[in-house]
């Protein structure tokens, strides 16, 4: 009876083994889907966030720029030089695909911060 026993079980070890190891996988399959979307997220918001602090970076810089080189010219003629200077500039940082609202929001906030400064 016992070498029977032992008989049925050598021969359903390998399909229970296979079935284990599919489970697992499954299992693995809806850890994945469901922990995915929320890893990229994480790191989106993440890049953003680290993209929003170069931005600004280089819209400070920019505005400097402007305003220490170009002292003679008007408010207009050095955002325009503070925007060709951020063009210039921002593949250096890996930001390629800004708007040019973007660019100028960027450069008109350093110049706020600036002028509060001053006030």
């Amino acid at each position: 009876m016992f070498d029977y026993i032992l008989q049925v079980f050598n021969a359903l070890l390998p399909t229970l083994l296979c079935l284990v190891a599919l489970m697992t996988i499954v299992y693995v399959k809806i850890s994945l889907n469901h922990w995915l979307p929320k890893i990229e997220d994480w790191i989106d918001a993440h890049v953003s966030e680290k993209t929003q602090k170069i931005v600004k970076e280089l819209g400070l810089e920019a505005f400097a720029h402007a305003e220490t080189v170009f002292r003679e010219k008007n408010g207009a003629d050095k955002l325009n030089e503070a925007i060709k200077y951020f063009n210039a500039y921002m593949s250096r940082y890996g930001l390629t695909n800004l708007t040019a609202e973007a660019i100028r929001a960027a450069i008109e906030k350093a110049w706020l911060e600036d002028k509060r400064k001053v006030e």
